[in-house]
């Protein structure tokens, strides 16, 4: 069942990090290469990214958060933001323990058929080149890649990225 959120609860938030605790786990060393205790790191990276959900990213109208949910479990989930001339998507994310499961392309499909009911729609995401997974779940569903170095459409005085793919998906 896809689950829309405008904005979100820390409740709320507590259950998106239960989707996003691979990431997380990973991106210890990107934000606290110095830190020894790992689960000290942890909590600090879950902590930035509810932070970075309730005082930052929901303050913006135009940002949505997406989930696919499942027997009560929150599976798969990535953000919406709404720009000019098209959406951006970020943080696609499943469960570790629900990956391969066709969780993202359920959540994919059912964000397609909602953003449908307003017309015609584009949406522009990255990808890491090195993210084989994230790569072929984008593909499956139609994305394809438009640029060999992903733009920062978010901040465009930025240079774009060389290790992303920037992905775009054109509604039908």
């Amino acid at each position: 069942m896809l689950l829309i959120f405008e904005n979100m609860t820390p409740d709320e938030a507590d259950r998106l990090m239960e989707v996003y605790q691979g990431s997380n786990l990973e991106n210890v060393g990107y934000f606290y290469p110095d830190c020894k205790d790992k689960r000290e790191g942890f909590n600090q990276v879950v902590n930035r990214f509810k932070s970075f959900l309730l005082d930052e990213f929901f303050q913006n109208e135009q940002n949505s958060y997406y989930v696919w949910e499942k027997d009560g479990i929150w599976r798969s989930a990535f953000r919406l933001t709404k720009l000019d001339s098209c959406y951006f998507m970020e943080a696609l994310e499943t469960r570790p323990d629900s990956r391969r499961m066709g969780y993202s392309e359920k959540l994919f499909k059912a964000v397609f058929d909602k953003l449908s009911e307003s017309g015609n729609f584009i949406i522009r995401s990255h990808v890491s080149k090195k993210n084989t997974a994230s790569l072929a779940a984008h593909m499956k569903v139609g994305f394809e890649i438009e640029f060999q170095d992903a733009v920062q459409f978010l901040n465009p005085n930025e240079p774009t990225n060389p290790r992303s793919y920037g992905m775009i998906y054109r509604s039908k």
